[in-house]
């Protein structure tokens, strides 16, 4: 049994309702650029994603946006700095920018 099948079936249901055309996915590359642990486990979740969706589904690096991430809340009031949802949308919103660069 899939432990995520509830996520996916998430997914799934806003893709629908968005009528989202493309999934992004970071790929947590190691510094070196080779793909660990982490990288092997997301290529593991998105394979199962790929049953619920039928839209295309691309990686992204995301190597160093939680720090790009953490600098820019720096930036920005206190309450937000340890703030780590809101760290994680805008380490979502880097990878999405670098995504958009990349197919420019």
């Amino acid at each position: 049994m899939d432990n995520n099948k509830d996520i996916f079936e998430k997914i799934k249901e806003i893709v629908k309702e968005q009528n989202i055309e493309k999934i992004v996915v970071g790929l947590p590359l190691t510094l070196s650029g080779e793909e660990g642990e982490q990288a092997r486990k997301t290529k593991d979740f998105v394979e199962k994603l790929k049953n619920y969706v039928s839209i295309p589904i691309e990686f992204v690096d995301e190597r160093f946006t939680t720090d790009m991430a953490e600098e820019f809340l720096k930036t920005k009031k206190k309450k937000y700095q340890r703030d780590k949802r809101k760290r994680d949308s805008i380490a979502a919103a880097f990878i999405l920018e670098s995504y958009i660069q990349q197919h420019r």
